[in-house]
């Protein structure tokens, strides 16, 4: 079983900042066609019921 808990103590905003920065550069190139993605089709009851 996996279980996260939170850390006994916080991170300073620079820490996190860091964090975030670091990570964006393994964002996927949305903007430029580099996207992948699945489409789930939740069958036509739903569809009819939601529109």
């Amino acid at each position: 079983e996996y279980k996260k808990e939170f850390p006994s103590q916080g991170v300073g905003f620079q820490e996190v900042l860091s964090s975030i920065q670091k990570r964006k550069g393994k964002d996927v190139k949305w903007d430029s066609g580099k996207m992948f993605g699945f489409v789930f089709h939740p069958g036509d009851i739903r569809v009819y019921l939601r529109s």
